[in-house]
């Protein structure tokens, strides 16, 4: 069938017709993406992700073809401990960004390779940001190195949320 001299609204009608609901199947038996449907009907996918929402027949012949979201079987569960955060954001709730390292010390971590190639980069000594990171990790659990790097004394769950928390006293 020639797509190209149809309109949209009558390209619905045909795909909601016995013969437009077998042949999309078809498509979609071959392997056919919902994007390349989409192309090979002269329409655009979202228009075709509209369709397949507001009409239940196309929705449900598209149905067995759509991949699930894979939802990680793993425990991300790590128990409190000293981390370097990349990409920072703190959210008040909870820490966006991807673990770099963790250590089970504040020291430790203070005294990584990462942090020395941090200062030395910048060109600072590491001894003039201690004390305010140990004001900081006191009181909020968090430090803000930079923009894109935090220090934290965290918790992650199950599901990999970053919890920030006050580190015990030593």
């Amino acid at each position: 069938m020639d797509f190209k001299n149809l309109t949209t609204a009558d390209k619905l009608l045909w795909i909601r017709t016995t013969a437009g609901l077998q042949q999309l199947e078809e498509w979609l038996k071959e392997g056919k993406s919902q994007r390349q449907i989409a192309l090979t009907l002269k329409i655009c996918a979202e228009t075709l992700y509209r369709w397949r929402d507001k009409y239940p027949d196309i929705g449900d012949t598209i149905a067995p073809y759509t991949p699930t979201k894979a939802v990680p079987s793993f425990d991300m569960t790590r128990p409190p401990a000293y981390r370097i955060i990349c990409a920072y954001e703190d959210n008040q709730t909870s820490i966006l960004g991807s673990i770099y390292d963790e250590y089970d010390t504040l020291d430790e971590l203070w005294n990584s390779p990462f942090m020395k190639e941090y200062f030395d980069f910048w060109k600072i000594e590491a001894s003039d940001y201690y004390g305010e990171c140990l004001v900081s990790l006191s009181h909020r659990g968090t430090y803000k190195l930079s923009n894109y790097i935090g220090i934290s004394y965290c918790k992650v769950t199950a599901k990999g949320k970053i919890i920030a928390l006050v580190p015990p006293t030593a």
